[in-house]
């Protein structure tokens, strides 16, 4: 198997903003790559993920910050289905793209005290999981939707 890809990361600090935007900072990273040679199906062991992402932006002050994320993930060779009768040769179990956003914020009430908050999968995106073949149509390819929802967490921190 030959890889073969790209791999970039950002992150700035948006400092030449006017006095009342300082704080703010941006940030994004991501890769592709590509598989090529005769035993590319053997990536699957792996979980082989040719497209990923993340990108968000935050706002740290004294008294606060406040944080919002987003992550794809482009489709996701799972394995490959042995053929036999009614299983085509080729048919390969995949997860589907998904892009979850995430929340999250601190409040500093006083020193060593403070309150958060932080909300996984904002938008509720479920997974799906789909099994196909080159002749499978696009309709009858969905093989399971997982919808765990949004997951919501709140504290309080302290240090004494």
């Amino acid at each position: 198997v030959r890889m073969e890809g790209l791999e970039f990361s950002y992150k700035q600090a948006l400092t030449f903003t006017p006095h009342w935007a300082r704080g703010f900072q941006i940030f994004a990273n991501g890769n592709t790559l590509r598989a090529t040679g005769a035993n590319v199906d053997n990536l699957t062991a792996a979980n082989y993920i040719p497209r990923t992402a993340s990108w968000g932006l935050s706002l740290a002050r004294e008294k606060f910050n406040v944080r919002v994320n987003w992550n794809y993930r482009g489709r996701q060779l799972r394995g490959v289905v042995a053929s036999g009768r009614s299983i085509a040769p080729g048919t390969k179990n995949w997860s589907d793209t998904r892009l979850y956003v995430d929340l999250s914020g601190q409040d500093y009430l006083r020193r060593g005290f403070s309150v958060y908050a932080a909300i996984r999968n904002l938008n509720d995106v479920p997974e799906d999981s789909e099994i196909s073949n080159a002749s499978t149509p696009a309709n009858a390819a969905l093989r399971m939707r997982q919808n765990f929802g949004a997951l919501w967490t709140f504290g309080i921190k302290g240090s004494f």
